[in-house]
């Protein structure tokens, strides 16, 4: 049922290698720094003392989520 609603797709070997050339170039790379260093800026403004702890974990979790992706994006290189 599942697989009605979401159906797998997967790439070919030359679609695989037009991704990673793509997010390996360094302007993607920049792009995802600079995402990365925002977010990094909100993490940091981030108040304890004026927010309740839920809103102040929720907004942290987030952000962390979100530097994960972005340092797992970065990390792909071209296969050398």
């Amino acid at each position: 049922m599942l697989n009605n609603l979401i159906p797998t797709e997967i790439l070919s070997k030359t679609e695989e290698d037009i991704v990673i050339d793509i997010l390996s170039n360094p302007v993607i790379k920049k792009y995802f720094r600079i995402l990365g260093s925002t977010d990094l800026k909100e993490l940091a403004s981030l108040s304890v003392t004026e927010r309740p702890n839920e809103e102040v974990a929720k907004k942290h979790s987030l952000i962390q989520g979100k530097l994960s992706v972005l340092a797992t994006l970065i990390n792909i290189s071209t296969k050398e």
